[in-house]
């Protein structure tokens, strides 16, 4: 009985200094981490509701060498011109050393604008990436674009005549529409308007819708022309967006002389 037990013992001991060893070997042929700089801090912020009133912005921050051999900074490069790095000499990072680095900033006019500055070292270490988030002075949603804002008819005889036009927004992501319908000042013109298409953009935190309005008759008017202001109604509690106006003519018929 006790050679038994003993045997399990042993048995279970080469076990374990078996698993022991090749974990170490495992640990030992795994390939070195590449080095890299740190950055401080990883994320910068910039609001254009906060500091000086100013399109572009100075902004700072650290990076670190933890390593014992010099680094020499070979690129700091951003995917938008709107991120550039304020000093253009060369950098070397000595071991240990920790240096302050100034970034120009442009601030987008409307909603947030997300970019990222990559850090690429000369050598083989690893590259570091900062990400910059920039905050405009206008607040989503906005009208950013519109074609035929003003429709324009000519010689409409019957309730058949219509005309079309697009208004472009910019709102925040996963929101509902916006715009709902379109109204006009005069009750002869009649209005509709439906999302023709939206796009997302993620990293700006937006999406871009593209709404298209209807206009046409209600019923003919008394008069030879009539001006009208058009109106789009919205989801949130406003004085709605102007935009356009409709100016018609009817086409006059004279008795033959």
């Amino acid at each position: 009985m006790w050679m038994m037990i003993s045997r399990v013992l042993i048995g279970s001991g080469l076990a374990m200094m078996t698993a022991d060893l090749a974990g170490q070997r495992a640990k030992s042929i795994q390939p070195p981490q590449p080095l890299q700089l740190v950055a401080s801090p990883r994320l910068l912020k910039v609001d254009a509701e906060r500091g000086p009133e100013s399109t572009t912005r100075r902004e700072t921050f650290t990076l670190h060498n933890p390593t014992a051999s010099s680094i020499l900074v070979a690129t700091m490069t951003s995917s938008c011109t709107c991120v550039r790095l304020a000093d253009k000499a060369t950098i070397t990072l000595g071991p240990g050393e920790t240096r302050t680095l100034g970034i120009d900033v442009d601030l987008p006019k409307l909603g947030v604008q997300r970019t990222r500055l990559v850090i690429r070292p000369a050598g083989d270490e690893a590259e570091t990436i900062i990400y910059v988030e920039a905050k405009g002075t206008g607040m989503l949603p906005v009208v950013v674009g519109t074609e035929n804002p003003s429709p324009i008819f000519f010689e409409l005889r019957d309730v058949q005549a219509s005309q079309s036009g697009r208004i472009k927004t910019w709102e925040p992501l996963k929101a509902l529409p916006w715009l709902t319908a379109v109204d006009c000042s005069n009750d002869c013109i009649r209005c509709s308007m439906k999302v023709e298409s939206e796009v997302e953009s993620i990293s700006q935190r937006r999406v871009e819708r593209s709404y298209i309005f209807t206009v046409g008759w209600n019923k003919l008017p008394n008069m030879g022309e009539i001006n009208a202001t058009l109106k789009a109604k919205t989801s949130a509690p406003s004085d709605g967006v102007d935009i356009g106006i409709v100016q018609a003519a009817l086409k006059r018929t004279y008795p033959p002389k």
